[in-house]
């Protein structure tokens, strides 16, 4: 993904902006009624309302450094990864690696053996079925390449369902499983057990 600039003076109150391409689009996108305000001369309530939505988003190593770390080729999958199965968990895996890859290395496609190693790494890689459980979920992945140059990306409905996934993996991690494990615990010490 290429990088790109803009820059918006709103009487030399300058916003300078250098992200990736599609951080920048959003940007715009969110600052066009804010721009086009300015020029019509209403600069001080535009001013206002620079104020009231600009907070620029944090790096995509601080916003997921929770969940992913960069590698020299890839991304690490930090969490524990939802799914009563090995498909369930191997197709979360996917969608994770593919994310975080996309947030932190700009890369929006990886190679099946990619996914084969997070998957290893998360224990539920299954040799026979990693491929027929990931081409099972058509509407989350692209699929391209043949044979051992196969390779995978979210599509647009797989991006939101893996922000979800994300979302969902920061919730956990906020007590919530560990307070009913603590529960169960300290029903199990009232019992005598």
């Amino acid at each position: 993904m290429s990088e790109a600039r803009v820059r918006v003076s709103l009487t030399d109150g300058v916003l300078d902006v250098e992200l990736p391409e599609k951080l920048v689009l959003d940007l715009v996108e969110k600052f066009t009624a804010v721009i086009q305000t300015a020029l019509a001369g209403g600069a001080q309530h535009a001013a206002a309302r620079v104020a009231s939505v600009a907070s620029a988003p944090p790096s995509p190593e601080v916003a997921f450094n929770d969940i992913f770390a960069a590698t020299g080729t890839g991304v690490q999958v930090l969490r524990a990864v939802p799914g009563s199965t090995k498909a369930e968990r191997a197709v979360n895996v996917a969608k994770l690696y593919l994310y975080g890859l996309q947030a932190l290395k700009q890369r929006d496609t990886a190679l099946f053996a990619e996914i084969g190693r997070a998957c290893k790494a998360h224990g539920c890689f299954d040799s026979k079925n990693m491929a027929s459980s990931l081409k099972a979920q058509r509407t989350s992945f692209v699929f391209g390449g043949t044979g051992k140059r196969q390779t995978l990306r979210l599509s647009a409905p797989g991006m939101d369902e893996t922000a979800a996934l994300v979302a969902r993996i920061r919730t956990a991690g906020k007590g919530i499983a560990q307070r009913k494990k603590g529960i169960a615990q300290d029903s199990l010490r009232i019992a005598g057990h």
